[in-house]
């Protein structure tokens, strides 16, 4: 069970990420207090063990991205390939590898700065420093707070199960929704070119996150996603539209709500998952720039691509439903060759 200690221990250790961010004048800050948030986890094995992966799997996704996209400026043809070939890799050896979060981290990294040669102009190597700082802060906070605090010391209870690892996936189902991963990783860029949407990194992450291991769980996490985006983003959007930005209420306001958000976050319920991205739209909702929110725009922004990526996932996985008795088992003997 998870006690108020742990929920008060995850909601500072996530202010503390973001505060750290603040203060070192981090392009996206709530990407420091969204890592503390992902890797809370009342198992202190696995709250160290996940902190690492992230942190180790960021900074080497980012060198691969910078590597990348060196051979890519200017290359559409080439990026979207990638992007591609990105989003089935991270999908498959997320289900197949010991090191599957890591590979989740690393990939997503990479992908970020892929997408970043798309639509952005700013240097990549600012990009990928600011990625892998943004990250950094947030999983050096939780090694602090567990060390003064020690979160979870003696008590092994188990983070919220999600059925992963649990259940037997087939390879037929395993490569369709890695081709689902693909498919979408190259459809957001491209919907996003088109009608000049919002966030793209978001929606592309969101849409990698969305995917599971097989058609329904993916379903049923995708659903959870936008309900935890709006039980998370209605709060936060609704103190940004007050203007409170005095931090002292901001802090009180971020610590408060996510403590509350962490009992669900942190528990084992089957509403664990809503819990988790209502944080998430919490944190984005509550951060902006180098302090409180001053504007309601990069907001909505951002919950609408976190939207926007279940969307385009859910679309991608009905059109794959409907064409799976063509090309599935083609598909399997393909990669199994």
């Amino acid at each position: 069970m998870v006690t108020r200690r742990q929920m008060v221990a995850t909601a500072i250790t996530c202010w503390l990420a973001t505060v750290v961010a603040f203060a070192l004048h981090l392009e996206n800050p709530w990407w420091a207090g969204i890592s503390a948030w992902i890797i809370g986890n009342t198992d202190r094995s696995a709250l160290l063990k996940k902190g690492v992966l992230r942190l180790v799997g960021t900074i080497l996704g980012c060198v691969i991205g910078l590597q990348l996209t060196g051979f890519l400026v200017g290359e559409a043809v080439g990026q979207i390939l990638v992007l591609f070939l990105l989003g089935f890799a991270v999908n498959y050896m997320k289900s197949s590898s010991n090191f599957g979060y890591a590979w989740v981290v690393g990939s997503v990294a990479t992908l970020l700065l892929v997408s970043a040669s798309i639509m952005s102009t700013t240097p990549l190597i600012d990009v990928a420093f600011y990625r892998a700082a943004e990250i950094s802060c947030g999983v050096l906070s939780v090694f602090v707070i567990d060390l003064f605090l020690s979160l979870g010391a003696g008590d092994k209870t188990a983070s919220k199960s999600s059925g992963e690892g649990t259940q037997t996936v087939s390879q037929e189902d395993r490569i369709l929704i890695s081709l689902a991963a693909a498919l979408s990783a190259i459809g957001i860029p491209i919907l996003w070119l088109a009608f000049n949407l919002p966030e793209l990194t978001q929606s592309l992450v969101t849409a990698l996150m969305t995917l599971d291991q097989d058609f329904s769980h993916t379903r049923i996490r995708g659903s959870l996603r936008v309900l935890g985006c709006v039980v998370g983003g209605a709060p936060g959007l609704l103190f940004a539209s007050l203007g409170a930005n005095s931090f002292l209420w901001w802090s009180v306001a971020l610590i408060l709500g996510l403590a509350l958000f962490a009992g669900l976050h942190l528990g084992k319920s089957p509403w664990a998952y809503v819990g988790t991205q209502g944080g998430i739209a919490y944190i984005m909702s509550l951060v902006t720039g180098s302090g409180p929110p001053d504007s309601l725009a990069p907001v909505a922004n951002r919950l609408t691509g976190m939207i926007f990526g279940v969307l385009v996932t859910f679309g991608v996985l009905l059109a794959l439903q409907l064409c799976r008795p063509s090309f599935a088992k083609i598909l399997t003997r393909i990669v199994s060759t």
